[in-house]
C-alpha cells in the first residue's frame, strides 16, 4: 500500500505510525492508547522490530 492508496485513512495511518514509532523506540503501547489502536488495528497488532 502506498500513501496514495484510498484505503488509507487517518484511522489507519495514525495507529500504524504510532506502532512504528513505538517499535523503533523499543517501547510498548501505553495503556492510554491501547483502546484506540485496538479499534483501528485490532488486538492482534504487532510492533515493528528494529534490527540492531
Amino acid at each position: 500500500m502506498g500513501w496514495d492508496d484510498p484505503r488509507l485513512t487517518l484511522g489507519t495511518v495514525a495507529p500504524r505510525e504510532i506502532m512504528r514509532r513505538l517499535g523503533l523506540a523499543g517501547d510498548e503501547v501505553p495503556s492510554l492508547l491501547e483502546g484506540f489502536i485496538d479499534r483501528h488495528l485490532g488486538p492482534d497488532r504487532q510492533l515493528t522490530l528494529r534490527l540492531a
